[in-house]
């Protein structure tokens, strides 16, 4: 062995040693899932805790399980393929009605992140809410059950409109933005991107209202878990709440670096719309500075799912958060 070929043996043999305890210990980590609905700039704190290892400092591999239908990151949860979902405390609501038990223990976006927008020279009033929609089609952004067809819904009924004093253009975000802009639709709800899309082409309005000012705390999306994984593994159901907390920690202090993960999340985004949305997330005050979910956030999401008759019973907030872990 030359001088030259025992120094390279023993640098990788150094750096072997090295590594060792580390992939040893990465290797020992408990995988936990979490099932997302879609993939959203909503939920970046979480992906930035896994960029920047966040629940590897406390132990955990996490990974992502991305659904992208109707109930299915709820029930990835209940069949065991995953140990957690994003998403609001209704869902643990609804399971609870059919016998379920679902806690959520941090909460990501803690306003309700919809907004109502209006076709050119179509006028609205926030104090005639009802004069202002009466008789008009809306695009709900989203079928029955959804939080942007939920909040039509709970503002048209709060207003003091019956149902039938509008019409409701069910339809998804992106099939909202081709009914107003082919004028068959002089309303809509939204959010990012779908929502700067249709500003900067002229679709629709700056938003006529805007969720996150009408509520402010608003448990929109939070991590949930199985109450038995709660009894059965506490300190994971902690170290997943840790990394989160420091992942929205390190989102709000927004470093230079988020750009950078944001284009790595969605390199297909525009960087006009990836800007506008997460300008429009800081402006709001979207996301959570705590993890905490408060009564009051539960109690103002329950209003609009009750309200627009998705959820058909009231529940309790103790049967629908957990708030151990972020107290």
């Amino acid at each position: 062995m030359t001088m030259l070929t025992r120094r390279k043996f023993t640098k990788l043999t150094a750096a072997a040693t090295i590594a060792a305890p580390y992939l040893a210990r990465a290797a020992d980590m408990p995988t936990l899932r979490v099932a997302e609905p879609l993939h959203s700039i909503g939920y970046l704190p979480l992906y930035a805790a896994i960029a920047n290892g966040y629940f590897e400092e406390q132990g955990l591999h996490v990974t992502m399980l991305l659904t992208e239908s109707g109930s299915a990151h709820t029930n990835a949860v209940l069949a065991g393929d995953a140990f957690g979902f994003i998403g609001g405390p209704e869902h643990n609501a609804f399971a609870f009605l059919k016998g379920g038990q679902l806690r959520s223990v941090v909460n990501i976006v803690n306003r309700l992140n919809v907004y109502m927008v209006a076709a050119p020279g179509v006028k609205f009033d926030p104090k005639d809410v009802a004069g202002s929609l009466r008789g008009k089609t809306i695009a709900t952004g989203g079928a029955f059950g959804g939080t942007p067809n939920a909040t039509v819904r709970y503002l048209c009924l709060t207003a003091g409109l019956k149902l039938q004093d509008v019409h409701l253009l069910e339809t998804s975000q992106a099939g909202s933005l081709a009914a107003v802009k082919a004028g068959q639709a002089q309303f809509s709800v939204t959010n990012e991107p779908v929502l700067t899309q249709g500003i900067e082409a002229g679709i629709w309005s700056r938003p006529v209202w805007s969720g996150p000012q009408a509520f402010g705390d608003y448990a929109f999306s939070a991590i949930n878990v199985p109450k038995a994984n709660i009894d059965k593994n506490p300190e994971q159901v902690r170290k997943l709440v840790k990394g989160v907390i420091k992942g929205l920690q390190y989102t709000l202090a927004r470093p230079p670096e988020l750009d950078t993960l944001v284009k790595k999340e969605f390199p297909t985004m525009p960087a006009d719309q990836a800007k506008a949305t997460l300008d429009r997330y800081f402006a709001d005050h979207t996301w959570s500075t705590d993890g905490k979910i408060t009564e009051q956030a539960w109690e103002n999401d329950q209003n609009v799912v009750f309200t627009a008759g998705v959820l058909k019973e009231r529940v309790d907030y103790k049967n629908v958060v957990d708030p151990q872990f972020t107290t």
